[in-house]
């Protein structure tokens, strides 16, 4: 479902998994899930339009290049 921001823009939020070795190209707004411990190089190399990453705790590493090339990226919280 999409949900209209303050400043106009459509927000896609997807919940990653894991399961999906990438993000869909439409997500701007991604929350790892808590079963999460690795993020692979690839679940968001070149992702056009993804704004924010928002990290679980469970969250261990995060392979190399894994944010290369995505230029709308403006904040990836990790906790802890």
């Amino acid at each position: 479902c999409f949900i209209m921001a303050a400043e106009g823009d459509h927000i896609r939020r997807y919940n990653y998994t894991g399961e999906d070795r990438r993000v869909p190209d439409d997500a701007t707004h991604v929350t790892v899930d808590a079963s999460v411990t690795a993020i692979l190089a690839e679940a968001f190399q070149f992702h056009p339009i993804i704004v924010e990453v928002i990290f679980d705790e469970n969250v261990k590493g995060v392979e190399g290049g894994a944010f290369a090339f995505c230029r709308s990226l403006r904040r990836v919280i990790m906790p802890g």
